[in-house]
């Protein structure tokens, strides 16, 4: 399938041009204008005018010439991926990170702040900023060349309204208006997402899921949830709900969930539920190599069954069974071409991924004509941390912010 869009000729699309002309370039790499042309549909006179604006702006580059045997040898562009940048922060309910990454999605710098978990509203804000202007500090970028701040952050959100609505387990914190803080803390358009959303664009963008039209991000931690891309475009729903598998219910006699739902898929398939578990065969008196660990931290668990230990290696294969539920559902109703696994769970690597998509393709519903791909995220655990500036750039590539 495409992974591009087809361009119009018309001039009043000359915007929406160039961005898919920035987005070829971001994706490929050094493209010759035959090539552009070809890939978006647009004529080569429209690629030219669009060619020589952006090589005045200084957003691509010449790079040199393909050798050929006869005829004009043709020039490459390429994208500059230093004239511009995007700061991003990614709240989770532990930490706040922030970022500033280029074009290419390469981080320039970063900081982290741990929360206390007491904070007020007013202490909550300030860590953020800080954190925020660390980041562009650390980073020596002249904030002129920042285009824009991502917000990825834990949900429930209000999209439309940069609002942080009610979070389960967010220190009683809610209604936080966190883009309007930062708009005018920095003064650069802010813009605010689910942290599942940010991580699918940032595969998309940057990552192996560039190379896909339908994909769909999972991201497990203290919750479990999705980020859903459909013939390039994020789906997010009428109100940017879209995408909460984590709270389909897989169990109807199950245990009450935080949102107040029965047996859903995020109690049984989460990060705590594992640690959960392995403390309780321990307080059992099963043997582990674990049993004197106190506190136990998921990082104990993936080394532990890495090494063999059979307490942790049930408790992987529980969580892996139980994702698969919410995996067949999902890949059922959207068709995915490929599904990337991402957020703390990407620690675990080859101690899931396989047995998950074994079981996932046993079970799917088209499991006779084609299987689909599970992966780990190319950015593993920070998935987040980089979607939360691609939510900018996908904008920028999108037109929707113009330099």
């Amino acid at each position: 399938m495409d992974i591009f869009n087809i361009g119009s000729n018309l001039s009043t699309l000359k915007s929406s041009n160039k961005s898919l002309v920035l987005r070829v370039l971001n994706t490929l790499g050094q493209t010759s204008r035959s090539e552009l042309s070809r890939i978006t549909g647009l004529t080569k006179t429209t690629i030219k005018n669009i060619v020589n604006e952006l090589l005045d702006s200084g957003l691509i580059y010449e790079t040199g010439v393909v050798d050929s045997p006869s005829g004009r040898k043709p020039v490459l562009l390429n994208l500059s991926k230093d004239a511009f940048y995007s700061a991003g922060i990614y709240i989770s309910r532990d930490f706040v990170y922030s970022n500033v990454i280029n074009l290419k999605g390469e981080v320039k710098g970063e900081y982290r702040c741990n929360f206390e978990m007491t904070e007020s509203e007013p202490a909550f804000i300030s860590i953020v900023c800080e954190c925020l202007q660390s980041a562009i500090s650390i980073s020596e970028i002249d904030i002129n060349k920042i285009i824009g701040v991502g917000i990825a952050s834990i949900g429930p959100l209000d999209i439309k309204n940069g609002i942080i609505l009610d979070p389960p387990n967010f220190r009683g914190l809610k209604s936080i208006p966190i883009v309007s803080v930062i708009n005018q803390r920095f003064k650069l358009p802010t813009f605010l997402d689910n942290d599942m959303n940010a991580s699918a664009i940032a595969e998309s963008l940057f990552g192996k899921g560039k190379n896909y039209s339908n994909l769909i991000y999972i991201g497990v931690t203290n919750g479990l949830g999705a980020g859903i891309i459909i013939n390039n475009s994020l789906f997010r729903g009428s109100d940017g709900f879209g995408g909460e598998i984590g709270h389909t219910t897989i169990d109807i006699h199950g245990d009450i969930c935080p949102c107040g739902n029965t047996g859903c898929l995020e109690i049984y398939a989460s990060i705590p539920s594992v640690v959960k578990q392995v403390k309780s065969s321990i307080e059992l008196g099963v043997e582990s190599s674990l049993s004197d660990r106190k506190p136990i931290a998921w990082t104990d668990i993936v080394s532990a069954a890495s090494n063999g230990d059979k307490v942790c290696l049930k408790a992987l294969e529980k969580l892996v069974y139980y994702m698969s539920i919410g995996l067949v559902n999902v890949i059922n109703i959207f068709d995915p071409e490929i599904v990337f696994i991402g957020h703390e769970i990407a620690l675990a690597g080859s101690l899931i991924i396989k047995p998950l998509g074994d079981i996932v393709n046993k079970n799917i519903l088209f499991r006779n004509s084609k299987s689909v791909k599970i992966e780990i995220s190319s950015f593993r655990e920070y998935a987040p941390c980089i979607g939360s500036g691609s939510i900018v750039l996908e904008k920028f590539f999108n037109g929707e912010i113009e330099k």
